[in-house]
């Protein structure tokens, strides 16, 4: 073990967790997995919860902050104090990162969906403001000594947006830990599709909406739980649900613990995700860890993460979709397949693997 240090922002992963808090999660608990290979300081938020994985593993030291990761100010105030304290690199899970010299900097763009297709996410700060969230986003690449991101295929697109960027890119994937295979509801005369994430309008939760109308007309019962916080911006998704007549059949939760989401998981018939575009899209990996069939959008970076453990059809075309939710309702041999098929590949996403990709990433900034 070497004297560097490397400092990793956990304020990302406060509860409730988003994706940016699971992929830093399982970011730090993979490096803390390999070793760490240097000592990591970890800064969180004063009584911040921390994993057992990480309290009690070797070579790790926290440091509490009071002060918004997402304030520019405040960061660079800590950079300059994590310098003076020894820290080298400092590792940010988002694009908020300070401008300075010490210590190194590694920023992670999780995906340019603002930028790609802006209409997409018309009420959104950075939807509606995309030219300045791009600037912010070209000096915050240009300060960088390192730009992770989670998928070749967001890679890619940043490459393509940013001058400058690709040699400072590197993927580092999310992860997902296989969950026991407990006994799931013998299948009952009702299907239950599932949704797990954002309620942001790229998501087309709508589609999945529409799909579930149609299997219904067609005289196979089916209900949808969406499982997510609602946006207020965006009522579309509960006023689509009124308009074709679906209260009693779609259930939207809101935010749940991890406890609820696994049982969501194992009582689903199968996981539905219609997403327009992805930097990664981690809830159906999350799905094919618990075993559960998944129907995926074919679009950005679903083939790249799913591969052939999913049925990808083209989220704009409602009949394709229908036919696929049907093909897992019908016949039982595909979805045990797409069941053993989607745990083989949620196996291959580890919190080591993604530790590792993070360690390559790092180390050649180090002394």
């Amino acid at each position: 073990m070497t004297a560097s240090r490397i400092a990793i922002d956990l304020r990302y992963a406060a509860a409730p967790l988003s994706g940016f808090g699971r992929f830093t999660w399982n970011l730090v608990i993979g490096l803390a997995r390999l070793g760490p290979p240097a000592p990591l300081m970890l800064i969180r938020h004063p009584g911040q919860a921390v994993p057992p994985a990480l309290a009690a593993a070797p070579g790790v030291t926290w440091r509490d902050v009071v002060s918004r990761p997402y304030a520019p100010l405040q960061q660079r105030r800590l950079a300059r104090q994590l310098a003076e304290a020894g820290v080298e690199v400092m590792v940010s899970p988002d694009v908020f990162a300070p401008f300075c010299r010490r210590p190194r900097q590694v920023i992670t763009l999780h995906d340019v969906v603002p930028l790609r297709c802006p209409e997409l996410l018309p009420r959104s700060a950075k939807g509606r403001y995309s030219r300045l969230w791009r600037q912010w986003l070209t000096l915050q690449i240009a300060a960088a000594d390192r730009v992770l991101t989670v998928s070749e295929h967001a890679r890619a697109d940043i490459a393509a947006l940013f001058a400058g960027a690709r040699p400072k890119l590197r993927t580092v994937y999310n992860a997902v830990e296989l969950q026991p295979l407990s006994a799931r509801p013998a299948p009952g005369p009702v299907a239950r599709l599932l949704y797990v994430g954002r309620c942001a309008p790229y998501k087309n939760i709508i589609g999945c909406i529409e799909a579930l109308a149609s299997l219904r007309q067609s005289g196979l019962p089916a209900e949808l739980a969406i499982v997510g916080e609602p946006d207020p911006r965006y009522p579309e998704v509960a006023q689509a649900v009124a308009r074709l007549g679906l209260d009693h059949a779609v259930t939207i939760t809101g935010h749940v613990d991890d406890t609820k989401l696994a049982a969501h998981y194992r009582d689903a018939t199968l996981f539905l995700f219609l997403s327009r575009y992805e930097g990664f899209g981690l809830p159906p990996l999350e799905a094919m860890a618990h075993g559960l069939p998944v129907v995926s959008s074919n679009r950005t970076s679903m083939p790249e993460v799913l591969g052939d453990a999913a049925l990808l059809v083209d989220p704009d075309d409602p009949p394709a979709v229908v036919a696929a939710i049907r093909q897992i309702i019908e016949q039982p041999a595909l979805a045990a397949d797409l069941s053993r098929r989607g745990r083989a590949r949620a196996a291959e996403f580890t919190l080591e693997r993604q530790g590792r990709m993070a360690w390559d990433a790092i180390a050649s900034l180090l002394p």
